[in-house]
């Protein structure tokens, strides 16, 4: 009998092991617009969410190929039947530095030793009216140079 009881609880120990194991994660990236000029900006938008007590971070691509105008940042965390979930967002607004077939890069976060990444998106664009010196900067805070998605 104690035996049986000790192979019960080490069985329903691995399974609860092996659901924890499972978590998974989403990670998805898109843009607002694919075709746009130099004189124009596009939003760039990273979701990452998942079932998990941890938020992991992610790696952003380089943007050298963009002006960083600003960023914004959402987060919401809940638990309900035992069951704790995230999901984060963030949003980069961009302006082209050239045109062409512009790639932003995949975003990757490693979690649980596995890794996730968003496919590359590629945006046309065409060149404006305006010469780049004569397109007004947007300020942007000192902070936003972060190459970190902090979770």
């Amino acid at each position: 009998m104690y035996r049986k009881t000790s192979l019960l609880i080490l069985a329903c120990f691995l399974a609860a092991f092996n659901v924890l194991a499972a978590e998974e994660l989403s990670i998805k990236g898109k843009v607002d617009k694919d075709h746009l000029t130099t004189d124009e900006a596009l939003t760039f938008t990273v979701t990452i969410s998942g079932e998990s007590r941890q938020a992991p971070g992610a790696k952003l691509p380089s943007l050298e190929e963009f002006d960083v105008l600003s960023r914004a940042n959402s987060f919401s965390f809940s638990t309900a039947a035992g069951k704790a979930t995230f999901a984060n967002s963030m949003s980069l607004f961009l302006r082209p530095k050239k045109a062409g077939a512009l790639t932003i890069g995949p975003v990757v976060v490693n979690y649980n030793g596995k890794e996730y990444k968003t496919e590359p998106i590629k945006v046309e664009v065409k060149q404006g009216t305006l010469p780049r010196e004569k397109q007004k900067p947007v300020p942007v805070p000192a902070n936003n140079n972060r190459e970190e998605l902090l979770i």
